[in-house]
């Protein structure tokens, strides 16, 4: 027997040593955090960046308003060797909801260093949709580091005597993936539109990856993919112009991928409302 594994009733493998988990870190409540306008801070560029409020773009359309907005987390907890996952649940609708890791030297206690964040990007039609959906939004953090454990629990061990699962922990458990890979011709709208996928099975379902997003252009059209989010499926958006044919950019991305992960069994862990990871 070379590794170890755990079959559930329909024989799918739930354990196997020789896979690494990722445990959970963190789960960030956003309920009450400051809400302010871009123009209200405009004379402080430094602030949003200590994870101390979100803040919006208003764009005035024939359509009515676009409210974008943002939040970033700072990222000053990561361990070396050490790497984060993310996901968010929520019960509120969203329109092109991204989560990404980026960064700055805006930090204001480091100013002109590096600093990574989490950044969560949204847009919605007003401000008290903001509220709503920032008091309903929870963020979750994954790690590849292990947290302590205690003496409860099955733990599993590798070749060289680590423990490399406890069956208290939480982990990260995918439940849906949805990948698109497309060619170097320019295709129809038709053949990029993937649309609202449901998910069916999933208890609590959490928006994980929305990376990367294809992003196409040609010399006879464009496209791009949006993610929506309503709690009980995604939509992903085709925006396209142009007609098909001839060959792509090379600057395109030609991949969509967005990843759903079960959340289930989180309801009762404590979130926290430090905005640093």
């Amino acid at each position: 027997m070379k590794h170890f594994e755990s079959h559930n009733n329909d024989s799918i493998v739930t354990i196997n040593d020789t896979d690494s988990c990722l445990y959970l870190k963190y789960k960030i409540s956003l309920k009450g955090m400051p809400i302010k306008q871009s123009i209200e801070v405009a004379q402080n560029k430094y602030y949003g960046y200590n994870g101390d409020g979100i803040i919006y773009v208003v764009q005035r359309t024939p359509n009515g308003d676009i409210y974008h907005t943002y939040l970033y987390i700072p990222i000053l907890q990561r361990q070396a060797n050490e790497q984060y996952v993310y996901a968010m649940s929520t019960n509120m609708p969203i329109k092109d909801i991204e989560l990404a890791e980026t960064r700055n030297k805006n930090h204001p206690t480091r100013i002109g260093k590096w600093t990574n964040y989490l950044r969560i990007s949204f847009k919605t039609d007003s401000l008290e949709n903001i509220r709503k959906i920032a008091d309903t939004m929870e963020v979750y953090v994954f790690s590849n580091k292990m947290p302590k454990t205690d003496k409860y629990g099955m733990e599993i061990y590798d070749k060289n005597g680590n423990v490399i699962f406890n069956s208290n922990l939480l982990t990260m458990r995918l439940a849906l993936v949805i990948h698109k890979d497309y060619p170097a011709t320019f295709l129809s709208k038709e053949e990029y539109e993937i649309g609202k996928v449901k998910f069916h099975g999933i208890k609590k379902a959490g928006l994980s990856f929305t990376y990367p997003l294809a992003a196409i252009g040609s010399d006879s059209g464009f496209m791009a993919h949006k993610v929506s989010w309503d709690g009980d499926g995604v939509d992903i958006i085709t925006t396209y112009g142009g007609n098909a044919g001839g060959t792509i950019r090379q600057n395109s991305i030609t991949t969509t991928q967005v990843l759903i992960c079960e959340l289930d069994g989180t309801q009762n862990i404590p979130a926290i409302e430090i905005m640093m990871i």
